[in-house]
């Protein structure tokens, strides 16, 4: 497999007001819709960037160990989770749509190299009750986070304009403790090679 100039890397961890419970380091896959998005940033033609993330959880599974996670097909994006907003109460799988907690940051993957070729992305569960499908998000349903998504937001109020720029599976599934909520960070770089210099989030 070829390798993408443009790569992610992430952050996921369950988080109570104690401080973090667990976390998990995963990397993600730019689909075709992010390739094209990514031209347009170039181009000044997407201003807004990337300013929303997507949340994938499951309701009512007693054993997280046992979600099927999809695989992902470089030509799917926002139509798979239009496709979980139809189903929801019906399959138990829904998505957050949340906003960036913070604007993004700036950093380098190598300061020999580059000034600012990586930036930070960061958001959370707080404040999220039930996902855009109307499934219930809370403890006693025991939601559960198994994927995620980094996207493009020209509508804050309307999920239909939404570009999905990446996904990833590649972690355990977190569990929605009392108390606690999902905080993912999210640093998406471009290098000469695609591999980062700094395996540390």
């Amino acid at each position: 497999m070829k390798k993408q100039i443009s790569y992610g890397e992430f952050e996921i961890a369950r988080v109570a007001p104690r401080g973090v419970v667990e976390s998990q380091t995963g990397t993600n896959t730019v689909v075709y819709d992010g390739m094209d998005l990514l031209a347009l940033m170039i181009a000044g033609l997407a201003p807004e960037g990337l300013n929303v993330m997507y949340l994938e959880f499951e309701d009512d599974n007693p054993n997280p160990g046992t979600i099927v996670k999809p695989s992902i097909a470089l030509t799917s994006g926002r139509e798979y989770y239009a496709g979980l907003e139809v189903d929801a109460l019906v399959t138990k799988r829904d998505y957050l749509r949340v906003s960036l907690a913070v604007a993004p940051a700036l950093d380098s993957t190598d300061e020999t190299k580059y000034e600012n070729n990586r930036v930070l992305f960061m958001a959370s569960s707080l404040g999220q009750v039930e996902g855009v499908g109307g499934l219930p998000f809370n403890v006693a349903r025991l939601s559960t986070v198994y994927g995620v998504a980094l996207c493009h937001a020209p509508a804050p109020n309307d999920r239909t304009q939404d570009v999905v720029f990446s996904r990833s599976y590649n972690f355990t599934p977190k569990v929605l403790g009392a108390n606690e909520q999902i905080w993912m960070r999210w640093r998406h770089a471009i290098t000469e090679d695609g591999v980062s210099s700094s395996s540390s989030l």
